[in-house]
């Protein structure tokens, strides 16, 4: 907390939760697309190849960071992070990136 210079109670609680909002939210991204687009592989002693947080980051800093995000992909992101990751389930679009919500 020294680092960031933040000494007042309320801002720390603000970066705390701006934090925890994050990490939420690339956690539920990481679970969506190894559970709808692409399995992570399981190696041999039994683990992911990548841990589902940085799964989603990765994915989270592709699609935002390319800067050619279409509303399509806006609103799949957007949906992952109001809604339970087990509520979108991938259509069949050519591309792959297609995403429906599940109806109960």
């Amino acid at each position: 907390m020294e680092v960031t210079r933040l000494t007042h109670y309320f801002r720390i609680k603000k970066m705390v939760a701006l934090l925890v909002i994050g990490f939420c939210w690339a956690h539920k991204t990481g679970e969506w697309k190894h559970k709808m687009i692409k399995p992570l592989r399981v190696k041999n002693h039994g683990r992911l190849e990548k841990n589902l947080f940085r799964y989603g980051l990765d994915h989270l800093t592709d699609q935002l960071m390319s800067g050619a995000l279409d509303a399509l992909e806006t609103s799949r992101l957007l949906l992952l992070f109001l809604c339970p990751p087990d509520w979108l389930e991938p259509t069949k679009s050519t591309n792959g990136h297609g995403f429906s919500i599940v109806d109960f």
